[in-house]
């Protein structure tokens, strides 16, 4: 099957919940609640590592740690009924807000190439 022709970016960070809380919405919540209600067709979360010398961790700053990749068929998928149809609350976040709980950078991307000529994308991603 191949790719989406969108790949949405979120990256995001906690500003009222604990990274605990942060990656519990975003697992138990947020992901499911996309994929399921057809914003994305397929979605992965990821916390960065620092693994590099020239980190920020190591610069100091407060950066975004958290990044959300969504595939999608829409070139808004922000303004697709699918998104804006998803919950805006959450009982594991504090004050229940999700918007005042973090802040997000969103990005959508659209497809140039997909390029897999021995096709073992799709065997390691479990499709």
């Amino acid at each position: 099957m191949p790719p989406s022709p969108y790949l949405l970016w979120v990256n995001s960070r906690p500003t009222k919940a604990t990274d605990e809380q942060w990656v519990e919405w975003y697992t138990k919540e947020h992901v499911p609640d996309l994929v399921g209600h057809g914003a994305s067709t397929r979605a992965t979360f990821y916390r960065e590592t620092f693994d590099f010398p020239s980190s920020s961790r190591e610069q100091g700053k407060e950066d975004r740690l958290y990044l959300a990749l969504y595939q999608t068929n829409f070139e808004e998928p922000l303004k697709s009924k699918e998104y804006l149809g998803i919950r805006t609350t959450s009982e594991i976040l504090p004050g229940k807000q999700i918007m005042g709980a973090g802040e997000f950078n969103a990005r959508n991307y659209e497809l140039i190439q997909d390029y897999d000529p021995d096709s073992i994308g799709e065997g390691i991603l479990g499709l």
